[in-house]
């Protein structure tokens, strides 16, 4: 038996393991972009762990999704109603784009907090290789109920208690504060 590490090797001919963090991101990112300019709808499972992305990948999914809803589920064993911290999202995050080979969109839940707490979490999914970040303002000025009521109009996936904002009153925050600076790919 061989005392060298086993080391997988992109199409391209690099090897993730010696690839920069942000190189992989830039990557990702593009390879992600070149997946929403088809006009193909992109299947992109939410996975819980590094063996639920290896099999999503392995099964061919183009992209996959680290939300914070199964985050919470798998640490915890409870609903995403805040328990899990920014820092673990972006710590999970990064154990699945160390596992696989697709583009992995991470859920960065409110951003942390202020734009200055956007900015920095950005640049750390950036610097882990995630190759798109969702941000929620979920707790903002006018928030409305985000329920599992499909009959009042409702997402059957949300949670009792949690609320988003809609998105008007928060759309002029990005191009003009550091969140928007942060972007580098």
């Amino acid at each position: 038996m061989s005392n060298q590490p086993i080391t997988q090797v992109t199409d391209n001919g690099e090897t993730p393991a010696l690839t920069s963090p942000s190189t992989r991101a830039a990557s990702a990112a593009a390879r992600f972009r070149q997946l929403l300019a088809t006009p193909d709808v992109i299947q992109c499972p939410v996975i819980y762990d590094v063996m639920s992305a290896k099999l999503s990948a392995q099964l061919g999914f183009p992209a996959l999704y680290a939300g914070g809803q199964t985050v919470s589920a798998s640490m915890y064993g409870v609903g995403d109603y805040g328990t899990i911290t920014i820092s673990e999202l972006i710590e999970f995050s990064a154990r699945i784009v160390d596992a696989v080979d697709v583009p992995v969109v991470g859920d960065a839940d409110d951003g942390g907090g202020g734009p200055l707490n956007v900015y920095r979490t950005i640049r750390r999914y950036e610097r882990v290789g995630v190759a798109c970040v969702m941000i929620e303002d979920m707790y903002g000025v006018g928030a409305k109920r985000v329920t599992g009521d499909t009959q009042a109009g409702g997402n059957p996936g949300a949670l009792p208690g949690k609320s988003n904002s809609p998105f008007s009153p928060y759309a002029g925050r990005v191009p003009l504060r550091p969140e928007r600076a942060a972007i580098k790919e």
